[in-house]
């Protein structure tokens, strides 16, 4: 015989109602599945849990209950507190992949290993210059601010040149103007068309720093170095 004080201890962390067995809550919560009932009153972004609103909601305010026994800065998140204990304990789990260099943050290591690699993924739009972190490109491209007076209405770019915004343009158009004489292969830009025509020409600009191995691509050179000479490249 079932009372009015029967117990339900299964909760729905969805929208808090208790239940007497773990089926009928398991049905209860199947009504919820992509379900997002939980609204955040101050960003409106909504949730389909109660949790995951109440951690979502501390970052709209100066609560910082995760605080560091070290030095007792508090965090808003318990990640930004591992990552800033980091500091303290002097983990440095990330590894250079060429030399014995350890990094506390993924991200530096990755930066660190250009300096192996000799990788240069940034580039200035102007001058072609080539860079291997973005912000010697952000401080290079100071140099050419004032210098570029053409602006392009569909990007923002600017150039110093009016040539330069023309063939400029072509990437917007979907022209290609540049043709290879070997197989009629067109091609938007010169640059385009010049890294194209080593594959005719058998040119390699390229050579690997640890052999005599010589490549076409920058790229093609900086993934053999990293597949053959992991283990060899000396410490920078």
């Amino acid at each position: 015989m079932s009372t009015h004080s029967e117990v339900k201890p299964f909760h729905c962390e969805v929208c808090g109602k208790d239940f007497a067995t773990k089926q009928k809550l398991n049905i209860h919560c199947y009504s919820h599945k992509n379900q997002k009932i939980h609204k955040c009153t101050i960003c409106e972004k909504q949730f389909n849990r109660l949790r995951s609103l109440t951690l979502h909601t501390v970052a709209h305010s100066d609560v910082k209950p995760q605080q560091c026994m070290e030095c007792e800065k508090q965090f808003r998140r318990d990640i930004d507190l591992r990552k800033h204990t980091l500091v303290h304990t002097g983990e440095k789990k990330y590894k250079c992949d060429f030399c014995d260099k350890r990094f506390r943050l993924r991200i530096y290591a990755k930066e660190h290993m250009k300096v192996h690699t000799g990788e240069k993924p940034h580039h200035c739009e102007v001058c072609e210059k080539r860079f291997s972190y973005s912000g010697d490109l952000a401080k290079h491209s100071v140099v050419h601010f004032n210098e570029m007076r053409y602006k392009c209405e569909i990007c923002d770019k600017r150039f110093k040149h009016s040539a330069s915004i023309r063939q400029h343009m072509l990437i917007h158009s979907g022209k290609k103007s540049h043709f290879c004489s070997v197989c009629d292969k067109t091609f938007r830009t010169m640059w385009e068309l010049q890294n194209h025509s080593r594959t005719h020409t058998g040119e390699k600009p390229y050579n690997c720093k640890f052999c005599d191995k010589r490549f076409s691509q920058l790229s093609n050179a900086n993934s053999h170095i990293k597949r053959c000479h992991t283990k060899v490249a000396p410490s920078v």
